[in-house]
C-alpha cells in the first residue's frame, strides 16, 4: 500500500480541479510565500495571473489560474517550498506512451484535460474525459504508460465490495471510487465527505474486506502520536491509514509524508512502536 496520486485523490483532494470561484479567498501574489511566490512567477512567463487560491484539503499548496498568451486557461499548483506538484499540460506534452495510454483508454471519449503530478517525487499523469453519455471519467497513467487507476461506479463493482463500501458509508457522501492497480493485482480507493465537510478515505480490497482508513494525528493514541512526531520532525504528513483489522492493542498505521525534502514513509505498530520505513 502507497500514498495515493490517483485521479480522485488530485482532482477532488487538491479541490475538485483547482477552483476558480472563490474570489473570497483568493491571494495575492505577496500573500503566499516567497518560495511559492517566486516559482508561481517564474511559471507565469508572459501568462496572464488570474487567481490564486490555499488548497482547501492541503494547506501548503497553493492553487494557480492563468490565461496564456493564446487566450487559454490554465491551472497549476505550488507548494510552500516552491515546487509544482500539479500542472495542466497539453496531450502532445506527455510521453510517447502515456499518450498512447490516454488514446486506448479515451476510446470514443473526448480529452477534456491532462495534469501532470509531481508529487512527494511520483509522476503521474491524471486524465479527464468527457463520454457521449454527457458523463465525465477519469483516470491515471504512469510515465511508462502504464494504467495505474481508473474511476469507477459504485454499481461497477462486485457484490462483497459495494457491500463494504456502503457498510463504511454510513451517513457520509460518496465522493469518488478508484480502481488502482498494482501488478496484478487491485484495490479500491473510495474518498467520501462528512456532515463536516472533511474528506476522508477507505480501502477495499478486491475481495471485499475493508483494508485501511484514513486517520488524522488526533486521532491517534498518545503513544502513537509521539511516535509519529518524533519521527516525522520537522517534516509534512500527508496521510495517515489505520491498518485493518484492528489488533487487541489496537491498529497499526502507516504514515506517509516528506522529510528533507524527499518521501519519508514509516510504519507503526499497534502499541505505538515504530517498525521502520515503507518501501
Amino acid at each position: 500500500m502507497k500514498a495515493s496520486q490517483t485521479f480522485a485523490g488530485i482532482l477532488f483532494l487538491l479541490g475538485a480541479a483547482i477552483p476558480t470561484t472563490q474570489a473570497e479567498s483568493t491571494l495575492a501574489l505577496g500573500q503566499i510565500p516567497p518560495q511559492a511566490s517566486q516559482c508561481v512567477s517564474k511559471h507565469l512567463g508572459t501568462s496572464k495571473l488570474q487567481s490564486i487560491v490555499r488548497d482547501e484539503e492541503k494547506e501548503d499548496v497553493f492553487n494557480i489560474v492563468m490565461t496564456t498568451a493564446e487566450g487559454k486557461s490554465r491551472t497549476f499548483s505550488v507548494d510552500d517550498t516552491g515546487q509544482i506538484v500539479l500542472e495542466e499540460i497539453d496531450q502532445e506534452s506527455a510521453p510517447a506512451a502515456v499518450q498512447k495510454t490516454i488514446v486506448s483508454q479515451a476510446g470514443d471519449g473526448k480529452v477534456t484535460k491532462i495534469e501532470k503530478s509531481n508529487e512527494d517525487g511520483e509522476l503521474e499523469y491524471h486524465v479527464t474525459v468527457a463520454r457521449g453519455s454527457g458523463t465525465m471519467s477519469g483516470f491515471t497513467v504512469e510515465p511508462d504508460g502504464r494504467l495505474s487507476s481508473v474511476e469507477v461506479e459504485l454499481t461497477e463493482t462486485s457484490g462483497p465490495v459495494r457491500k463494504t463500501i456502503e457498510s463504511q458509508l454510513g451517513s457520509r457522501k460518496l465522493e469518488s471510487i478508484e480502481k488502482v492497480f498494482d501488478g496484478a493485482t487491485f484495490e479500491y480507493e473510495v474518498e467520501a465527505r462528512g456532515a463536516n465537510g472533511h474528506l476522508e478515505k477507505f480501502i477495499v480490497g478486491a475481495n471485499g474486506k475493508l483494508e485501511s482508513v484514513s486517520a488524522s494525528l488526533q486521532e491517534l493514541s498518545a503513544p502513537a502520536q509521539k511516535t509519529v512526531k518524533e519521527h516525522i520532525g520537522a517534516g509534512k504528513i500527508h496521510e495517515i491509514h489505520k491498518i485493518m483489522p484492528a489488533t487487541p492493542k489496537g491498529n497499526a498505521l502507516e504514515v506517509y509524508g516528506t522529510k528533507n525534502g524527499k518521501p519519508f514513509n514509516f510504519r507503526v505498530g499497534p502499541a505505538g512502536m515504530f517498525q521502520g520505513q515503507l518501501n
